[in-house]
């Protein structure tokens, strides 16, 4: 009996330590599952559905202020032509008052040719404000066009930060053109304006030195009365090539409102 009780507890003390061993088999670590590749991913945004017609009309603006530009060009070689047939007549009077023993017909003639040298300047300095005028504004096209080009590529400017569409090789090219011409547009833009100063700073000063009377009597000129002519010989700094320098015509128009940029 003594003997069964002892294999009884030996067996017992057997069961108990297997019991109390931990498990040796362990569980596989959980990792963050990867995701779905059905989940919706964020895409690109496109353009807005008024980009493309917002493109086109600024292109239309653009165009419609190079055209208006041309027409000041037109006005500007107008002025000169006339300014230099001015200053061929008053040349000749001058001649003429110098063969006399007037005194006086030889100050009025004087005086001409300093109201002359004035308007010398102001016609020089207008034809360059316009030549710079319409390259500004011919640049002002190029940047609608390549705009609109941009918009047709890729989107406007929020869809064009996207990352996905940076790479798109035609929307970088375009951005770049753009960017390129909008810097150009912006160095000529300043240059109009500084031109467009400077003529209005010389008109106000060939207006403050005309003279406003020069009738004479009995000196073989008449009545002569300023017109804005130009001297001979003017440089026009290599603008308005092509200028027609004969017959005078009317009077310059004032100052045209400042290239917008």
């Amino acid at each position: 009996m003594t003997k069964y009780l002892a294999v009884l507890a030996g067996v017992l003390a057997l069961v108990s330590c297997a019991s109390s061993k931990p498990s040796e088999r362990q569980e596989a670590p959980t990792t963050a599952a990867a995701p779905s590749a059905t989940l919706p991913r964020a895409s690109a945004p496109s353009p807005s559905p008024g980009a493309p017609d917002q493109a086109n009309a600024d292109l239309a603006s653009a165009q419609a202020r190079l055209e208006e530009a041309q027409r000041e060009l037109e006005r500007a070689r107008s002025e000169w032509a006339a300014a230099d047939a001015e200053a061929q007549s008053a040349k000749n009077q001058m001649d003429m008052a110098n063969k006399g023993a007037d005194s006086v017909a030889q100050a009025r003639a004087a005086e001409l040719a300093r109201a002359a040298e004035a308007h010398q300047r102001s016609a020089t300095t207008h034809l360059d404000y316009a030549n710079k005028l319409v390259a500004a504004r011919r640049a002002d096209v190029e940047v609608a066009q390549l705009h609109l080009r941009t918009v047709e590529a890729g989107g406007d400017a929020a869809a064009s930060t996207y990352p996905s569409q940076q790479t798109d090789p035609k929307l970088v090219a375009a951005q770049d053109a753009e960017k390129a011409a909008r810097t150009r547009a912006s160095e000529l833009g300043r240059a109009a304006l500084a031109a467009q100063r400077a003529w209005e700073d010389a008109a106000g000063r060939a207006r403050a030195g005309a003279p406003t009377d020069v009738t004479t009597s009995g000196t073989g000129l008449g009545d002569a009365t300023d017109t804005g002519g130009l001297g001979e010989g003017t440089d026009t700094g290599g603008l308005g090539e092509g200028t027609d320098t004969g017959a005078a015509t009317p009077a310059p128009s004032p100052p045209a409102p400042e290239p917008g940029r």
